[in-house]
């Protein structure tokens, strides 16, 4: 099952406006899902950077763009049908491998950036 991700401050594979970046207020934009599976416990919430020169780049995981060429934002939603036991500080791999087994719809909503 899929989840719709949205946010008002940027279209779908739309340009981040720059208040949501390190050149702005560095703030997270606004995002928001339709109804998730009836079973779901929790949620996780990954924003990272495929594009970066070092390799994906995890900007942060809910439980900074280098210069050159546009790059994608890939915001992912998760519906979990269990909550994680995880301690603060946990990282993307970390959190992917304990909601292995667990996810009942996810949902992506892609932004660009560039310098």
């Amino acid at each position: 099952m899929s989840l719709e991700l949205k946010s008002p401050d940027f279209t779908a594979s739309g340009n981040i406006p720059k208040q949501f970046t390190c050149e702005g207020a560095d703030i997270s934009p606004a995002l928001s899902w339709d109804a998730p599976p009836a079973a779901t416990q929790s949620f996780v919430l990954i924003a990272d950077d495929p594009d970066a020169p070092v390799g994906t780049w995890v900007h942060w995981v809910l439980f900074g763009p280098p210069p050159g060429k546009p790059h994608r934002y890939f915001f992912k939603l998760y519906a979990l049908d269990a909550k994680l036991n995880l301690m603060p500080g946990a990282t993307k791999k970390d959190v992917e491998r304990a909601m292995q087994g667990h996810m009942l719809a996810q949902g992506e909503y892609i932004g660009r950036f560039s310098r």
